[in-house]
């Protein structure tokens, strides 16, 4: 599938029931999110998580880029304690 192609309709069964028509089961909103969410990731270095609406909502640093440079672009960077004691899953809050 390429940009501009039109999705074909299809249905598929689900754990929360049958969709009948994928493209209006998702809407028009998912698609804009999801371009918003390329669109910031093309201007910085971050990745979005799942579920992400809006620049005032927390973002992940690329987890190739060191602590001083995020410190540096983003200011406060908040470091997410994982189980593996890891720390290379950062948060910033992106203010346009």
């Amino acid at each position: 599938m390429k940009l501009g192609d039109t999705i074909p309709p299809f249905s598929a069964i689900t754990n929360i029931g049958k969709i009948e028509n994928f493209h209006e089961w998702i809407g028009e909103s998912e698609i804009l999110r999801v371009i918003d969410s390329m669109q910031l990731s093309d201007r910085m270095p971050i990745a979005t998580p799942e579920g992400w609406k809006n620049t005032k909502e927390a973002c992940m640093v690329q987890p190739t880029m060191s602590m001083s440079k995020a410190e540096e672009l983003f200011g406060k960077v908040k470091t997410v304690q994982l189980p593996s004691g890891r720390p290379y899953l950062r948060q910033v809050n992106i203010v346009e």
